[in-house]
């Protein structure tokens, strides 16, 4: 496949380690201009045989290479389409990867731990999609067409903070000045290729664990600022009551306010002179002590077509 700027690829770790593992050293030589040659040595077989032995091959081993082939051959779901969990809302994850190998390995992965996997292939798209809806963690390759990891991440880090779209870096660049330039370009986190799955699951976990704590505590804190918003109003409500009750209350006429149920909640100065009783003796007490029978019978006349009124 052609591509449009120089790609690391994982060739030659691989190599590197099947050499290691045959108990050799990888070595090269360079020179500007003149290529690189890689070379390595490897100690003949003792005890060899022209009859092919036959090859006890391990359960184990024909349990992990079927894992192995069921992780890298796409499954039906197409790209960017959300797998859904047994009807649950899972965690939504984006992969940004222009390796159609590596989009299907991890996006395997995630979704047989119950994520929502959303795949693309490049920056520009990502950009897009994580406009139109933020997923709840980003993995971010570094080496893409268009734009790179690091130019995708400094771009979302001017809408999104750390916490609101956690982002972690995969890639096969594992220098120091990489992973420093990849933090400072917002990464919340660095994975170099190629990772094992478990140490995949455990970063994501974390970072959407601390994603749930921040969120959390930002929405306690909006709890605290509404409870406090209200009990400021309560206060400034209650200052109003006690304001217009000396109003009421140094006026000269009288003045008293009854309830539907016919029960003094205000009495002024002016109504303990008029009716010859103290506050504590009328508040909370029936019109019946203050009128007579007629006045009552047209004051329930009165509250009853109030009470038709306002019925819907």
């Amino acid at each position: 496949m052609d591509r449009p700027y120089p790609g690391l690829g994982l060739g030659l770790s691989i190599t590197q380690r099947l050499v290691n593992l045959h108990g050799s050293v990888l070595g090269l030589k360079s020179r500007p201009g003149g290529g690189t040659i890689f070379f390595f040595q490897l100690q003949p077989a003792k005890n060899f045989s022209a009859e092919p032995a036959p090859v006890a091959v391990s359960r184990r081993y024909i349990e992990d290479s079927a894992e192995f082939l069921r992780a890298v051959t796409p499954n039906r779901e197409a790209p960017g389409q959300t797998l859904a969990v047994d009807g649950k809302q899972a965690r939504c994850i984006l992969i940004v990867d222009d390796e159609p190998i590596n989009q299907q390995l991890v996006c395997n992965h995630l979704s047989a731990e119950g994520f929502q996997v959303r795949v693309v292939g490049n920056g520009l798209v990502a950009l897009e999609m994580v406009a139109a809806e933020t997923p709840d963690l980003l993995l971010l390759d570094i080496m893409m067409p268009q734009l790179n990891g690091f130019e995708v991440c400094r771009k979302l880090r001017e809408t999104y903070e750390l916490y609101e779209l956690p982002i972690i870096l995969l890639t096969v660049r594992n220098r120091l000045t990489d992973l420093v330039q990849g933090l400072q370009s917002g990464a919340n986190d660095y994975l170099t290729k190629p990772f094992f799955k478990e140490e995949l699951l455990s970063r994501i976990n974390t970072l959407l664990e601390a994603k749930s704590a921040v969120e959390r505590l930002k929405q306690n804190q909006r709890l605290l600022e509404e409870i406090q918003r209200r009990k400021t109003a309560e206060e400034e409500l209650r200052a109003s009551q006690r304001r217009l009750a000396r109003i009421l209350d140094s006026a000269e006429d009288a003045i008293l306010a009854v309830d539907a149920l016919g029960l003094v909640r205000f009495f002024n100065q002016g109504a303990e002179k008029l009716f010859g009783c103290s506050l504590n003796e009328a508040l909370n007490q029936h019109l019946e002590m203050l009128f007579d029978d007629d006045f009552l019978a047209e004051f329930n006349t009165i509250v009853g077509a109030g009470r038709n009124q306002s019925s819907p």
